[in-house]
């Protein structure tokens, strides 16, 4: 066994030698052609953030385990008709496989809108699946979600007089971002919120990839209106909130006292109310009495008018001002949340001209992902501040700490290749990871500068330097990052299984460090080769300039020990 593996590194050392042989004949050309090579890595770099423009953000994705079907019936349906809607959905949901659905329970006379919020009415109800955690379910859960929709679906089309909306979602982990596409109007005026509403979403429509384009203003059941007349009610001394109170006490009842029983631990109240049979009527309503500032009793239908008018399940207001919100979900294969909110910014530019009085407040998906954006944005200046000090100590060099960071930007171009390659999305936690990221891959190249300023510390010319330490650290180098990467490829594979919140980080950290280790190879030597003679250039003008001025004052050339002056340290 021993001599087994004593073959074995022989005939890795063999196979190194000729690696980095092959190494050395390949910097050659680089450390030759700088320019050329230099121009080559700017145009990565370009390429890296237009490749960056055209990958999916998810900020928090993962698996799930839950779904939520929305029922919305028409606003006059009753808890009765609209449970006998829910009775049928239970009734598909029983037919589907026990493969992708374990259990069930439905709450009608309730929902989930579409801003996360519960809503109560008549008209909705929420039935809740639980799916099995089964091998095939939790690598593919949005495989269970398209078969679901795709059978309630069948269901809606066969009741469209009973089944205005029937939407079925996920209950994903992490906080709740919104929606992709969340536009928010706020204004005092609730018709131009509508209006504006309406305009919004007729746009969306035109989008490719844009559905479920709704919003939050929902039609609700018919409503009664009690409209005082100041003319008539004004010689009686009374108000709008004498009838509201009159008619409430009439309708609701009013407490009058309370009493406990022995046995009871808590009052109970008496109610005083009209009979069920004095208020069934809308004109009923028009007999209740009240009593006026003078002491007689006047009729409400002597100085107020009942009427009928279609209301809304719910008025939302936002620090104070009425809000209409319009949502839409977006097909990540043909549109990005950020793409359509950039859309919608450019085509309602123009709404405060418009509607001077309204705002247009743009949220969701597409907020979280810009708010995600500039604080990595504030953060990464932060983290490459401290690493500079840091290197810029070890180094005693405020130029040298630039060339090690010259490995970062390759370390990005890796991410987004492997994330776009293998398909996966941008999420929050990756965002931060890329910043963890650019103090991992410097590692390499910190010990590569190290050795190549040991060389010419030794008399080494610049470039012989650069060459020899790139070949003595091939070795190390390939070896601490291909252990790394060959851990978490299976991972970002998904070979054992894959994760929407684990393989896109695995998949990050892997490639961008191989892509680093490249650049430790490639891009570090040519960084330094080139600052080096930008450095040796600036020395020798700022020398020739001091020697020019000190010609002029008439001092002449320094002499004596024999040696000239070179220029300032840069």
């Amino acid at each position: 066994l021993a001599r087994f593996f004593e073959q074995l590194r022989s005939r890795m050392d063999l196979g190194f030698d000729k690696l980095r042989a092959l190494y050395t004949r390949a910097l050659v050309p680089v450390l030759t052609h700088r320019p050329a090579f230099s121009i080559l890595f700017l145009a990565l770099l370009f390429a890296t953030f237009a490749g960056s423009q055209h990958l999916r953000f998810e900020l928090f994705p993962g698996e799930f385990s839950t779904l939520n079907i929305n029922l919305e019936t028409p606003p006059g349906h009753s808890l009765e008709r609209t449970s006998a809607i829910t009775q049928k959905i239970e009734e598909r949901i029983q037919q589907m496989p026990k493969d992708d659905i374990r259990d069930f329970n439905t709450v009608v006379g309730m929902s989930i809108d579409l801003n996360y919020d519960r809503i109560l009415a008549p008209n909705l109800a929420m039935t809740t699946i639980a799916i099995p955690q089964t091998e095939r379910n939790q690598l593919a859960p949005e495989k269970v979600l398209q078969r679901v929709k795709a059978d309630l679906q069948e269901l809606a089309d066969l009741y469209p007089d009973d089944i205005v909306s029937l939407r079925v979602e996920p209950q994903r982990n992490g906080p709740p971002v919104g929606r992709p596409v969340e536009v928010r109007i706020q204004s005092e005026d609730f018709a131009t919120n509508k209006a504006i509403a309406d305009e919004l979403k007729v746009y969306l429509a035109t989008i490719p990839g844009v559905f479920g384009i709704d919003d939050n203003l929902k039609e609700g059941p018919r409503e009664l209106q009690l409209r005082i007349d100041d003319e008539r009610a004004g010689p009686y001394g009374l108000t709008f909130e004498d009838l509201a109170k009159a008619l409430r006490a009439a309708n609701d009842g009013v407490v009058s006292s309370s009493f406990r029983s022995p046995s009871a631990v808590e009052d109970d109240d008496i109610r005083v109310l009209l009979e069920p049979g004095q208020r069934d009527r809308i004109l009923d309503l028009l007999e209740v009495e009240v009593r006026s500032s003078t002491g007689h009793l006047i009729r409400l239908a002597d100085v107020a008018d009942l009427e009928t008018s279609d209301g809304y399940l719910a008025y939302h207001r936002v620090n104070g001002k009425r809000a209409v919100t319009v949502f839409a979900d977006v097909d990540d294969d043909l549109a990005t949340s950020i793409s359509v909110g950039r859309n919608l910014e450019a085509r309602f530019a123009d709404i405060r001209a418009r509607f001077p009085q309204v705002d247009l407040i743009y949220g969701g998906e597409y907020q979280e992902t810009n708010e995600a954006f500039a604080n990595m944005l504030a953060a990464f200046p932060v983290a490459l501040l401290l690493i500079y000090m840091l290197l810029a100590t070890l180094f005693r060099s405020y130029l040298q700490p630039f060339i090690v960071l010259t490995s970062i930007p390759l370390g990005f171009a890796g991410i987004v290749f492997g994330v776009g390659a293998l398909g996966y999305s941008v999420s929050f936690s990756l965002l931060y990871a890329s910043v963890g990221l650019a103090g991992v891959v410097v590692n390499d190249a910190l010990v590569l500068v190290d050795f190549i300023n040991r060389a010419r510390r030794d008399g080494m010319p610049m470039l012989e330097a650069v060459a020899h330490a790139g070949a003595r650290r091939l070795r190390p180098v390939i070896l601490t990052t291909m252990t790394t990467v060959a851990a978490l490829l299976p991972m970002a594979f998904g070979l054992l299984g894959s994760s929407k919140s684990y393989g896109p980080f695995a998949a990050a950290i892997a490639f961008g460090l191989l892509f680093a280790m490249f650049g430790t190879l490639f891009v570090i030597p040519l960084s330094y080769a080139t600052l080096s003679k930008m450095e040796e250039r600036g020395r020798h003008f700022f020398g020739t300039l001091r020697d020019t001025r000190g010609s002029a004052s008439g001092s002449g050339p320094i002499s004596g020990s024999g040696e000239s002056e070179t220029g300032v340290p840069v």
